[in-house]
């Protein structure tokens, strides 16, 4: 499950929440198996199906050239096939059902043929790299190093244009000899600079929350497991992080995800160092769960830890709370909020969470709202500043129904004082 919501939102910029109702959906119709489950793998039993599968697969005018596949059976194959591996769920898989492809949405397709593709790829070999050191000597005095690999079978990358994710970042060497000699035509001295991290995506906080023991340092991991420190669950991770948007305590721009001034107010208040804001503390909860559903432990004992560190974090925020200063933070939450001036009642416009309202709604009633999507497309704050200046935003392309099979269409956003709502004037290019 976390797997495919973080590919959706690589390839199709997909929200986590987005994902989950379109399978959801997929589910409903019986195409897919229960979406809400953590496990990588399935059943000796399950994989039975799969040639049924494949087989209906090969139906489809989008599969046909790729199947049959290589292999015919998986069985063995533990990556995929592990009674051991599976909980009261198995891993997302297509259902025997046949599918009718034209009756789905585009969104459901999209879905769909990642699941299906999965399942063709599993049945075909490995991709083989042939790892190199190449050590190349100029004039006998400087020795260069360059590591990287030279694809030798292609096996599953015929059909795939994703990279393995262990050798994605590799370089890609020709093919060389021993000893062999060349002409050296140029040479180039070349600064560097260190980059800091990549921001995260809503699809790599996917993968942090499962993964969040590799962000605790190993000696303060004590006894736990890594399942254990991950936070969330598969059926949780997305509305977590829907809550945190809600709530105006991140924010993304172009699927890029930030703090905003409102989160970062939120942390320094608790402080890094308050045990909600670690893994452990996840962990640590989850051992005693553990250890409960075992007899080693007792749920009395783990309430009253709980409280008592609740009741701790309480009172230590009340005596550090008089010496709080957010003045800077307050300041960013306020430049980054007032958009412009109503054209109702010319009050601020600002950004309220899900729209773009009027401050003066409390004060003198007024209604004036624009949506932060329309017809598919995210409004932002700077087309909302053409609006509201201008009368219209510059020329926007893409405009669709959401399940439209219909051509998207290219035009400006008005606001419509009468009718109180936008509009939109189709462009047309008149060649």
């Amino acid at each position: 499950m976390d797997a495919i919501q973080m590919k959706a939102n690589r390839l199709y910029g997909f929200a986590p929440s987005e994902v989950l109702n379109i399978l959801q959906q997929l589910y409903l119709k019986s195409l897919i198996s229960y979406p809400r489950s953590s496990p990588k793998v399935v059943t000796k039993e399950e994989e039975k199906c799969f040639p049924l599968i494949l087989q209906q697969l090969r139906q489809l005018n989008e599969y046909k050239d790729h199947l049959p596949a290589p292999r015919t059976d998986i069985s063995d194959d533990k990556r995929y096939v592990d009674d051991a591996g599976v909980d009261d769920h198995y891993a997302l898989i297509l259902t025997e059902e046949m599918p009718n492809l034209a009756e789905l949405t585009a969104n459901e397709r999209k879905l769909y043929h990642l699941i299906a593709e999965s399942m063709i790829l599993a049945h075909y070999p490995d991709a083989v790299y042939e790892e190199m050191e190449v050590i190349a000597s100029i004039e006998k005095r400087f020795l260069f190093v360059t590591k990287g690999r030279r694809l030798i079978e292609p096996g599953w990358k015929l059909l795939s244009q994703e990279e393995d994710e262990e050798n994605n970042d590799a370089v890609t060497l020709p093919s060389v000899k021993e000893k062999q000699t060349g002409i050296t035509s140029k040479s180039l001295l070349i600064e560097g600079k260190t980059h800091p991290p990549a921001l995260f995506t809503l699809g790599s906080l996917i993968g942090v929350m499962e993964n969040a023991a590799s962000h605790v340092p190993k000696k303060e991991k004590e006894r736990l497991k890594s399942d254990q420190l991950s936070l969330g669950t598969v059926a949780t991770r997305a509305t977590v992080i829907e809550n945190l948007v809600d709530r105006d305590l991140i924010t993304t721009i172009k699927n890029k995800v930030y703090v905003t001034p409102k989160g970062n107010i939120l942390m320094r208040a608790l402080g890094t160092s308050a045990f909600v804001c670690s893994p452990l503390a996840t962990g640590q909860m989850e051992k005693t769960l553990d250890d409960i559903g075992e007899g080693k432990a007792d749920i009395k004992d783990l309430m009253k830890s709980v409280k008592e560190d609740t009741a701790q974090l309480i009172e230590r925020i009340t005596k550090e709370r008089e010496t709080w200063d957010f003045s800077g933070e307050l300041e960013d939450e306020v430049k980054n909020k007032q958009i412009g001036s109503c054209p109702l009642c010319q009050k601020d416009v600002i950004d309220k969470g899900k729209f773009y309202g009027c401050s003066g709604y409390t004060s003198n009633g007024c209604d004036f709202t624009l949506p932060k999507t329309y017809l598919t497309k995210t409004i932002t704050v700077k087309q909302v500043q053409n609006i509201l200046d201008k009368g219209q935003t510059t020329l926007l392309k893409g405009f669709k129904r959401p399940n439209s099979e219909l051509k998207p269409v290219d035009g400006y956003l008005q606001y419509d004082k009468e009718k109180k709502k936008l509009r939109l004037m189709k462009h047309y290019n008149l060649k």
